[in-house]
């Protein structure tokens, strides 16, 4: 699968995402599933938060959208989210009570 690009940088507009649990997908889509493309969901959250008088300024967090449905976790198991072009991100929960 080839890595989309504009002007040799990443295009982020269209990258296949993948959500695991364990080795199963669970979840699948694409980054265009967040408003079309995850810069214009930033773009829309400056807009916005312009119109309601707040500032995004330097070094705050943006969450663009997500790019999968939501899935449920259950104790026990290993998660994982592929962005193609980008990398994973992996999590495994465990049972709460044998951490002090």
């Amino acid at each position: 699968m080839p890595v989309e690009k504009v002007e040799g940088r990443l295009d982020l507009s269209k990258q296949p995402v993948f959500l695991f649990e364990d080795d199963d997908v669970i979840a699948e889509g694409t980054t265009a599933d967040i408003l079309g493309n995850p810069w214009e969901a930033i773009a829309a959250a400056q807009r916005m938060s312009a119109t309601y008088g707040h500032e995004i300024t330097a070094g705050s967090i943006l969450l663009a959208g997500a790019a999968t449905s939501a899935a449920p976790i259950t104790v026990g198991h290993s998660y994982r989210a592929m962005v193609y072009g980008l990398g994973t991100v992996s999590v495994r929960t465990g049972d709460a009570r044998n951490h002090g």
